[in-house]
């Protein structure tokens, strides 16, 4: 920092002269000080190198003048290299007499003829006292830091019309004599004013702290029209006088501070003209604890206020406003076209009023709200809502809501009292407390259940208190329509069980439609008649279930158990009704049958992969008479085999597949469409002697099936291992006889959903069942005079389960119980395949297959609430296989192949698809 320069101290010194000045200087190189020399009119031209050296950079320049006379120094213009760092400027200026000078800092040329004050970089400058300066700089320069207690200061660059910026980080003005005035392309980071008054008259302010004095967006000091419009963006409101007359104003907040503020918009200018102001306010914070209100309205009024206790008056004609503060009245009724209101947690509205095209997130809290049209999202509170059109999603809390012209509210939080006057539909899935009113509307109640978690029981989701008439929905003069209601029993029998229970209404009874009734199970005896009508009653518990629907009453074929595993029919009397078992809404005996196919078709498509299709696996270097191109059995299976090394004594391979199948489980079932993708890894080592082939495989299985008609899922895995062995016992000529056998457990794991019929909701449980079975297969390949091979094959399957208790615990409380079971199938199977070789090292099969199941035991029990019920499994009995596959040698000990497999039974009940790609290798 420069030593003390002051002009109050330079008073006593004049003489004989006009003025006096100290200026204390020092550059990179030099430094100096010159006084008590007459000012002229020259002009200062600190970037006189010859003279200062260093010129690019100055620690400090402090100027200091006392005058008398101005007349020698006016316009004085202060100029510094282009591109200079100043680290501190400082002009300070004290008059006797006479009027305060103009001082300059502008653009010119300079010593040498080269520009000056362009691209300057200014750290601390400070302009005081008795002087009108101007700064009008070029090019992208900065100032850090600009203290004004000058009694002018204009703020500009040299060419407004051009690409020239001054970018100030802070300014401040504190003295109540000075004025300050933004112009075109100057971007001021923070202006605190404290005291005295500035005009923007272009340019952006990022944050106005506006502590005290006047501050005039969009005029000129003589109160007309500024040149340009002028944006400010962030409006903190402690003290002092805010007027606008054109320009933007992107935020306000308001301090806690217990000041007073005026802020007025749409100010006339001096010739009573206005300006092009639209009111563009989209962020109103209130800081602290503090009481500030701000009120929005259209008149363009004025209200100077104390901001703990008072309001201010904002014209607000478009864009989007987030409130953070206490807001006493919001009125965008007069916005055009869509508008945004966020009422923020913690923030308040009084009373907001608003548009046809509105979309209210509220997380605080409004008193009072008078909604035209649009969206109301509410998280927070509304004390009282009028609801004239568009729609509402209440998560928070509303008091009073009522709806005169809405058409859709989802309801997930709590209202207090609702009224209806129109048509709309109401989704209520939380809680409105003091019931419903429906005064000469049509309204659409829709009231969502669910199960109590860990009971049998279940509760609805939406919950509807009482009126002051002691009823859930009144319905005066209206038409009333509850397109799903559950009750949770079959009939509530006495008046006080019906007033705790039931579904209370009053008003107009005929013009209220029940559609669609669900009731609780668990206690059902299907040997029993229920009155239907006792589950509507007046406030008196007396039963009016005969008098809705037009005097038509309730409708017994619309009455359902949330299971669906009840129907109910018309058995009595009027009104009354009984139960019966719906057999095609279990669910024990689909999981069964598509457990049971899907190890059917697994098996097939398994056993065929597992026997090597394809390929053979090992020559048996056995030798007997050549066919008719001179071949013998040994070069015949070598022509066959996928590996050339002899000396190979084990085979391993990797087969991912993919299943796709459909099955008809009867034409009130439906069909079950499965998919599911595996993989199985095997090893196989021939055995010395001759004595076959043994092996080890295992494998895993995801499956993902449906059955449409009973909304029913299930998806799980599979696990299984087992072993093989093959042994050709006897050759003949140009023919070998063997025999196959395979042995396999697994481990299946189901998770079943179930969804219900009408109503949004589901169950589910997990089924396990442990799984065995073998494969026995005998037959002989004969090679023909083209080098193919034909291999007829007979044999047989078992297939063997047992399945571990499994239950579903439905909503309504019904129970479906399947007890442990064994289930036991043997086939008899034929098939026949055709395998070529096309050259040594591409090879194509084809097979054709039958398959009869001899012998079945698959009998299931259900303990369905009291009721025991046994079912045998209805499985296909007669099955047709296609096979066909290639395959290609990479190397003499790999190759690899894709195969496919189809399995169809009798009567179209089933049809399935396959695909597997293999690799293998002979180690």
């Amino acid at each position: 920092m420069p030593p003390e320069n002051n002009a109050n101290d330079l008073i006593n010194q004049f003489n004989s002269n006009n003025n006096v000045y100290t200026i204390y200087w020092r550059t990179i190189t030099k430094k100096g000080k010159f006084k008590k020399q007459f000012m002229d009119t020259r002009g200062w031209s600190a970037d006189n190198e010859n003279y200062y050296t260093g010129t690019h950079h100055y620690y400090y320049l402090s100027v200091a003048l006392a005058y008398k006379n101005s007349t020698n120094f006016n316009q004085l213009n202060w100029k510094f290299k282009q591109g200079a760092q100043v680290d501190y400027l400082k002009f300070d200026y004290k008059k006797t007499i006479e009027n305060a000078p103009w001082q300059n800092m502008k653009e010119e040329n300079g010593s040498y003829g080269a520009l000056t004050n362009r691209n300057l970089t200014i750290g601390t400058f400070d302009v005081k006292g008795d002087v009108k300066f101007e700064i009008k700089l070029g090019g992208k320069s900065t100032i850090d830091t600009l203290n004004n207690t000058a009694e002018r200061l204009n703020i500009k660059v040299n060419n407004e019309n051009g690409t020239d910026t001054l970018t100030i980080s802070t300014l401040n003005q504190t003295t109540a004599t000075s004025d300050a005035q933004i112009f075109k392309n100057v971007n001021i980071g923070t202006f605190n004013l404290q005291n005295g008054k500035s005009y923007q008259r272009g340019g952006s302010v990022g944050t106005l702290n506006l502590q005290g004095g006047e501050f005039h967006l969009g005029a000129k000091d003589d109160m007309s029209q500024a040149e340009h419009n002028g944006v400010v963006n962030n409006l903190v409101l402690q003290n002092g006088t805010f007027k606008q007359y054109k320009g933007e104003i992107n935020n306000i907040t308001l301090t806690s501070d217990k000041e007073t503020a005026s802020f007025t918009t749409n100010n006339s200018f001096q010739n009573q003209t206005q300006g092009t102001y639209d009111g563009l306010i989209s962020n109103v914070d209130k800081n602290n604890n503090g009481e500030n209100t701000v009120t929005f309205n259209n008149n363009g009024g004025t209200i100077t206020t104390t901001l703990t206790s008072g309001q201010l008056t904002i014209d607000n004609k478009k864009g989007d406003i987030t409130n953070n503060g206490a807001v006493s009245s919001l009125d965008v009724s007069k916005k055009q076209g869509s508008a945004v209101v966020n009422n923020s947690s913690g923030a308040s509205i009084d009373k907001l009023t608003s548009n046809n095209d509105l979309t209210i997130n509220n997380q605080g809290k409004i008193s009072d709200l008078d909604f035209s049209g649009g969206s109301v999202n509410n998280g927070g509170e509304i004390a009282k809502l009028d609801l004239k059109g568009g729609s509402l999603n209440n998560a928070g809390t509303i008091t009073t809501l009522n709806n005169t012209n809405g058409v859709a509210i989802n309801n997930q939080g709590t209202i207090t009292t609702f009224t209806n006057k129109n048509t709309a539909t109401i989704h209520n899935q939380g809680k409105i407390t003091k019931g419903i009113i429906n005064d000469g509307g049509t309204l659409t109640v829709v009231n969502d259940f669910r199960r109590i978690e860990g009971t049998k029981n279940f509760q609805t989701i939406g919950e509807i208190g009482k009126t002051t008439k002691g009823v859930h929905i009144e319905n005066n003069n209206g038409k009333l329509n509850i397109p799903i209601w559950y009750f949770n029993k079959e009939e509530y029998t006495t008046a006080e069980e019906r007033k705790n229970k039931a579904l209370l209404v009053d008003g107009d009874y005929a013009n209220i439609s029940l559609e669609n009734a669900f009731v609780s199970t668990h206690n059902l005896d299907v040997d029993e008649t229920y009155d239907a009508y006792s589950l509507i009653a007046d406030k008196n518990g007396n039963s009016v279930g005969d008098k809705i629907n037009n005097g038509q009453g309730i409708d017994v074929n619309k009455l359902y158990s949330v299971s669906g595993i009840y129907t109910f029919e018309n058995y009595g009397g009027k009104g009354r009704y009984r139960a019966i078992i719906n057999r095609d809404e279990l669910s024990g005996r689909t999981l069964a049958q598509s457990i049971i196919y899907s190890q059917r078709v697994r098996n097939v498509n398994l056993s065929r992969m597992l026997r090597e299709a394809t390929t053979q696996v090992f020559v048996s270097g056995k030798k007997s008479e050549v066919n008719a191109n001179g071949k013998s059995l040994s070069q015949l299976e070598r022509l066959h085999t996928n590996h050339r090394d002899e000396n190979s004594q084990n085979h391993s391979f990797v087969i991912p597949y993919y299943q796709n199948f459909r099955a008809n489980l009867g034409s009130e079932t439906g069909t079950l469409k499965s998919n599911s993708s595996g993989m199985l890894i095997a090893t196989q080592r021939q055995l010395p002697n001759d004595y076959g082939v043994l092996g080890i495989y295992t494998g895993f299985e995801n499956v993902d099936q449906k059955v449409n008609a009973q909304r029913l899922e299930i998806d799980g895995n599979s696990y299984y291992a087992g072993l093989t062995y093959k042994n050709s016992f006897y050759e003949d000529d140009l023919t070998t006889y063997f025999m196959n056998l395979t042995t396999k457990i697994d481990y299946i794991k189901r998770d079943v959903t179930k969804a219900y019929r009408g109503y949004i909701g589901s169950v589910s449980s997990t089924a396990k069942v442990f799984g065995y079975g073998a494969n026995a297969r005998v037959g002989l390949s004969h090679y023909l005079k083209n080098d193919a091979k034909i291999s007829p094959q007979i044999g047989f399957n078992y297939l063997g389960m047992h399945s571990k208790p499994f239950t579903l615990n439905h909503l309504g409380g019904t129970r479906e119980h399947y007890l442990a079971q064994n289930f036991n199938f043997i086939d008899a199977v034929a098939t026949v395949k055709y395998e070529t070789p096309w050259i040594n090292r591409f090879k194509t099969v084809v097979a054709l297959g039958t398959i009869i199941n001899v012998y079945k035991d698959a009998k299931g029990t259900l303990h369905l609430d009291s009721n025991v019920l046994n079912a045998e499994l209805d499985i296909a009995r007669l099955y047709g296989v296609v096979q066909g596959g290639i395959s290609y040698d990479l190397t003499k000990d790999s190759d690899i192949s894709l195969g496919y497999s189809g399995i169809f039974s009798s009567a179209n009940i089933i049809r399935s698809h396959a695909l597997m790609f293999r690799y293998a290798w002979w180690w």
